[in-house]
């Protein structure tokens, strides 16, 4: 005879399991990323709920939505080498506009970035700092801060 108190911890085990917040992959092995994802953390080591989102593994990031970074905040803090974002259409911006800090900050070699806009970020009216110089961008709206120079440059 089975023991129903078993049988509710089991059922709630495996509803725990399927429920667990993991971050959402996309069929072809991208991570993505969206405004509900940021506030729970976790999209890869060492990322905390909310802004910045830290990219802490090399790979494939894709955003399912825009990103509203709120005040005195990065949005996308890079620290790995080998890492793509595809913005898919989006966008992420300072909210208010002005108020956030810096779009993305990149620390690794080799980023690229595709696909969508960084915007009204006010520090220093640099959407991206790179740390690094080797940024790739293809059909992307931005300004890029080289940290090897003052000049800004826009980026293409």
């Amino acid at each position: 005879m089975t023991n129903p108190a078993s049988s509710s911890l089991a059922a709630i085990l495996v509803a725990c399991a399927v429920l667990l917040p993991i971050p959402a992959g996309a069929a072809d092995g991208e991570v993505l990323i969206n405004q509900a994802a940021v506030n729970a953390g976790g999209i890869t080591p060492g990322d905390g709920p909310g802004f910045p989102v830290t990219i802490s593994q090399r790979g494939k990031y894709k955003l399912s939505g825009i990103l509203a970074v709120p005040t005195g905040v990065d949005g996308i803090d890079v620290t790995v080498e080998d890492v793509t974002i595809d913005f898919n259409g989006f966008t992420i911006r300072s909210a208010p506009a002005g108020a956030a800090k810096i779009g993305i900050s990149a620390f690794g070699a080799r980023l690229t970035v595709m696909n969508g806009t960084v915007l009204g970020f006010g520090e220093e009216e640099s959407s991206l700092t790179q740390h690094s110089p080797s940024l790739r961008t293809c059909g992307f709206s931005m300004v890029v801060k080289w940290e090897s120079s003052s000049e800004m440059m826009p980026a293409f």
